[in-house]
């Protein structure tokens, strides 16, 4: 009999992917247009922006040519941010995020409220020319979790490659939801240099509590790994109307690790404050661990391209229009047909009457 190697594909992303809070420890959502999710990637980020309010809307749809129609991978998120004054430099800000997660045929969802807060430290030089902040930031986040068992396929139940419902899985999950707390937080320093070039650099911490997270109430000590996050970026200005933004992100989580590292040519049409109106095209690659799981034992073993992010923004004044999309570069392309995820992000915000602007990051 022959072999259907798209379902041995799709039977490989479903094991590593759709069950990873029943054997293993999951790796979180993350999205790649990442800095269009602040508070995901690092609570430090929570209204660091040149305005009053920011909202933020998301949404990556991932894996349709493997696993079709409501089996793909989607995941949506919805943010606001708003920033005050304190003293006559510094800032502090507030946010509220909500983001809802869901995987393949079993239904895997995640859906988190997080709320977060953070406070820039003015360290030096003028608002504009030279000035330099430090800010820190936090969040609390309320996660839950649920998945439909009844529709869950398990290896055992592959006869010569095929699936064959009437085996018996073996399995039984006395739970298909759960509920727990999550906390996080982080750091962010950010500074404008000569002739307008501005920099930053950030790290995170997220789980600090280590949340358990196994549907099974007589195994206790499935507990997701903390991940710790470094980004750096910038802003090169290249004349009065261009720039480019270089960015590199890291992260890690137990035997998870991931590294993004690109750049986006920006061309200003205008420059105001509030009325900003640009255009930007950049790309990014993905690198990616792969690792060998046995048991409870996981070794990393390599690293490799996973996907090329070609990355297009339109501003307009206070709307913010950003698409992307990855071409899939790892062993997955003949499931997933060259194609990984596209995403879509929305963003306004509101300047309004504060005349005291400060730099803030580009991205």
């Amino acid at each position: 009999m022959s072999v259907n190697w798209r379902n041995i594909w799709i039977a490989a992303l479903a094991s590593a992917l759709l069950f990873p809070g029943l054997k293993a420890k999951a790796q979180d959502l993350h999205f790649s247009q990442f800095y269009y999710a602040p508070m995901q990637l690092n609570p430090a980020l929570t209204a660091v922006f040149p305005c009053n309010t920011r909202v933020i809307a998301n949404y990556r749809n991932q894996w349709t040519p493997a696993l079709s129609g409501s089996a793909a991978f989607t995941s949506y998120s919805v943010s606001y941010e708003s920033r005050f004054t304190s003293g006559y430099k510094d800032y502090w800000g507030i946010g509220f995020n909500a983001v809802r997660d869901q995987a393949g045929t079993t239904n895997f969802q995640t859906t988190e409220a997080q709320l977060s807060a953070s406070y820039s430290k003015h360290l030096g030089g003028q608002r504009w020319r030279g000035s330099h902040y430090l800010t820190a930031g936090a969040d609390f986040a309320y996660v839950n979790r649920g998945i439909d068992f009844l529709q869950a396929r398990y290896g055992i139940q592959n006869e010569n490659g095929i699936y064959d419902p009437n085996i018996p899985s073996g399995e039984n999950f006395p739970n298909d939801a759960l509920n727990y707390p999550d906390l996080s937080a982080g750091l962010l320093w950010y500074g404008q240099m000569r002739q307008g070039h501005g920099w930053y650099l950030g790290v995170a911490a997220h789980h600090l509590n280590r949340p358990d997270q196994s549907f099974d109430d007589s195994n206790a000590d499935i507990r997701i790994y903390n991940r710790y996050t470094v980004h750096a970026g910038g802003e090169i200005v290249t004349g009065p109307q261009w720039s480019i933004l270089p960015s590199i992100l890291y992260f890690n989580q137990g035997p998870s690790a991931q590294l993004n590292g690109g750049a986006s040519l920006k061309y200003y049409a205008s420059k105001r404050r509030g009325r900003e109106k640009a255009f930007q095209l950049g790309v990014w690659s993905r690198l990616v661990n792969a690792y060998v799981w046995a048991d409870e034992d996981m070794s990393s073993t390599s690293i490799g391209m996973d996907a090329v992010i070609l990355h297009t923004r339109f501003i307009t004044q206070n709307f913010n229009f950003g698409f992307s999309y990855d071409i899939n570069a790892s062993d997955l392309t003949r499931a997933a047909q060259l194609n990984n995820a596209f995403e879509i992000s929305v963003i306004y915000t509101l300047c309004g009457p504060e005349k005291r602007s400060a730099y803030c990051p580009a991205f």
